[in-house]
C-alpha cells in the first residue's frame, strides 16, 4: 500500500489580523500545505471580505 506524504495546514484563527494576501505569502513562506479559512482580518462573515468577491 503506497502513502502520500503528510500534508500540514493552518487555521486563520491563529493569525486574526492577517489579510487573505498576508495569509497566502506567509502560509507558502512558512511552508504550509493548505489553510481553513475561519476569519480574515478580525472578520468572520467571509462574504463581506472583498478580497474573496
Amino acid at each position: 500500500m503506497s502513502h502520500s506524504p503528510l500534508q500540514i495546514s493552518f487555521s486563520t484563527l491563529a493569525c486574526p489580523d492577517w489579510s487573505w494576501h498576508d495569509v497566502l505569502r506567509f502560509g507558502s513562506v512558512f511552508g504550509y500545505d493548505g489553510v481553513e479559512v475561519r476569519l480574515l482580518s478580525r472578520e468572520t462573515d467571509l462574504l463581506k471580505i472583498a478580497d474573496l468577491q
